[in-house]
């Protein structure tokens, strides 16, 4: 025997094979790298086969489908309906690759796991390949029975064992389905709790992890319990023994609470004349999923009974007063496309209950959209008119806000649609022509508005042209302010005063000359009037408030430079402000540089010709 201790192994070099003579370190590894080979080998083509099974296990179901019928009245009356061809399903065999390719990672197994192994791997192959002969489903048969032999306890193998026995044409048995169903179901239920180590978990003495391969498996396991179950039900049913059958469809419930799994259990109550249970849960299955009422129609047990004739009965009567309700509440729903839904709701009438159903959902949901939505335009053209009436506008008047108005509250007895195109047609105009700095009104650019915010200054959009600032410093024009009124001011005593040419030194005759007060004070600039030549001040708030590459110029103001020892002969000031817009900056320049008697407006390159800018005050 082996001289090696049976003390606890130390990962793979202590790989011992107590069962083997003389086993060194050498042999145990060698040991462990040809079994984890064999194990992985088995594991990957068995996932591989499973991977192909869905297709062909179907279309394997469905002929043997028709065989079975034939012998079984009562199970073609079940199997119409809820499509037994589905019985092995995908999750399961994701299950079965997650199960079988776990084995893959088990170190410490015997030879006759191995070999427990080997033919499960063939087991399943054949059972696949029997959809294109059925002689196969034999040698399935013979593959997973030795596996069985070899653990008792594998829900898996007792699982597609059961499967044989209850649908294979030649290997019907529903007695023995059942009691396979049965064994699968009670130690997968086991395994299906988190606490429960699993058999993975066993075969590698891990009793205090849980496999990587299983992590949360508990919940897939559970469903092979439910379906277990309920296969196992389906057998029970078939014997005839319907209590039992409600018994393990409502076990089946309590692992995987589907629909199906509960119209199935109504089923076996009909059965068992639990009449009152089986009413209250069809009316379950039908609220949660409406098809199950036409289903209802398709298993004669549930056809030949009274009371769940009568909860059809209720539940369609239920559903057209809903839909009579809904068509009333859509005609009261101004909308173009209102017309086109009631007619279809009326279409409803003349349809399957569960039509009826889908339809009535989709109409309310919109319905109620529709009235979200004309709910909230109908609060958005109320703050639209108030804030209408608060607005100063650039271009809009008193008459025009209210004709606005007027049409926004006849709006809101229109069609949304209609309503819609209304709101957004005055939305824009009131955003757009709202009065602030920078909009076009009153015959001019906003500069500056006052405290109310529906009155201020405007200026010129181009040039008034070109002008020394002067004439004979006869009249100081001392003014500073912003909408004031200084600025006017001071315009009318440049114009009364310094605007004119004298014909000579002793002569009191005298014209018109060109001045920058003058060119403003009797322009009719947009149809306006009462232009002034701005102060330093308004002409240093236009640079700041607008931006315009347009105003690259030096502009006169109305305000002179007052200095503190004007020259001995003149009475006032002979120097005025004026603006630069190249650089936001003031300089003053010459009222009248040419000498007494000189006012023009100069030569081109001449350093007092400024250009000219009017405001006015709205």
């Amino acid at each position: 025997m082996s001289n090696i201790k049976a003390s606890k192994p130390s990962f793979v070099f202590g790989y011992w094979r107590p069962w083997k003579e003389n086993a060194n370190l050498i042999d145990s590894y060698l040991d462990y790298t040809k079994d984890t080979s064999l194990v992985k080998y088995g594991a990957d083509t068995i996932g591989k086969y499973i991977n192909q099974a869905s297709k062909e296990q179907v279309l394997a179901i469905k002929n043997l489908e028709a065989n079975v019928l034939g012998g079984l009245n009562i199970v073609n009356q079940t199997l119409n309906f809820i499509n037994r061809n589905l019985d092995i399903q995908i999750e399961q065999q994701k299950l079965s690759n997650l199960l079988l390719h776990n084995i893959a990672e088990l170190l410490r197994v015997p030879d006759s796991e191995k070999e427990r192994q080997h033919s499960i791997e063939l087991g399943v192959k054949f059972f696949v390949n029997a959809s294109k002969d059925e002689d196969l489903y034999a040698d399935a048969l013979e593959e997973l029975l030795k596996a069985e032999s070899l653990m008792k306890q594998d829900y898996f193998v007792l699982h597609r064992l059961g499967c044989i026995f209850l649908y294979v044409e030649k290997y019907i048995n529903p007695e023995k389905a059942l009691e396979y169903f049965l064994r699968a179901a009670k130690y997968a239920s086991v395994e299906s709790d988190s606490n429960a180590a699993h058999l993975a978990n066993v075969l590698t003495n891990n009793f205090n992890t849980v496999n990587s391969e299983l992590n949360n498996s508990e919940e897939k396991i559970g469903l092979l319990v439910a379906d277990s179950y309920d296969k196992a039900a389906f057998a029970a049913y078939v014997l005839g023994r319907f209590e039992e059958a409600a018994n393990l469809q409502s076990k089946a419930m309590k692992y995987n609470n589907v629909t199906h799994n509960r119209f199935l259990l109504a089923k076996y109550q009909i059965r068992n004349n639990q009449i009152s249970e089986a009413v209250n849960n069809l009316n379950i299955c039908i609220d949660k999923e409406p098809i199950f009422a036409l289903a209802i129609f398709k298993e004669i047990d549930f056809i030949n009974e009274k009371e769940v004739l009568n909860l059809i009965d209720r539940k369609n009567n239920l559903i057209d007063s809903e839909i009579k309700d809904l068509i009333k509440k859509w005609k009261n729903i101004e909308s173009i496309e209102s017309e086109n839904v009631i007619n279809a709701l009326y279409e409803l009438f003349k349809k399957p209950f569960d039509e009826k159903i889908s339809g009535y959902n989709t109409f309310l949901l919109k319905g109620e959209a529709v009235n979200s939505e004309l709910d909230q335009l109908i609060q958005n053209i109320n703050y639209l008119i108030e804030k209408t009436r608060k607005t100063n506008f650039a271009t809009l008047k008193d008459y025009d806000i209210e004709e606005i108005v007027i049409e926004l509250e006849k709006a809101k007895s229109l069609p949304i649609e209609k309503m819609q195109m209304v709101f957004k047609k005055w939305n824009t105009k009131v955003e757009n022509d709202k009065l602030i700095i920078g909009s076009k009104t009153a015959g001019g650019i906003v500069f500056y508005l006052d405290s109310t915010g529906k009155h201020g200054l405007v200026f010129t959009e181009i040039d008034l042209g070109e002008a020394i600032w002067g004439g004979q410093g006869e009249i100081g024009a001392k003014g500073d302010g912003i909408a004031d009124g200084s600025g006017m001011e001071n315009t009318k005593k440049i114009v009364e005063h310094s605007s004119w040419y004298k014909q000579g030194f002793f002569s009191s005759k005298k014209t018109p000359a060109p001045t920058a007060a003058r060119l403003c004070l009797e322009s009719n600039h947009n149809g306006y009037n009462d232009w002034y030549l701005p102060t330093i001040k308004e002409l240093s708030l236009i640079y700041k408030n607008i931006e315009s590459n347009k105003f690259k110029h030096e502009y006169w103001s109305s305000t002179e430079e007052v200095r503190a020892t004007p020259t001995a002969y003149a009475k006032i000031s002979d120097r005025a402000w004026y603006f630069d817009f190249k650089n936001g900056r003031k300089g003053d320049g010459c009222k009248d540089c040419k000498g007494p008697g000189w006012v023009g407006a100069g030569k081109p390159g001449d350093p007092n010709i400024k250009k000219v800018l009017g405001i006015r005050y709205f």
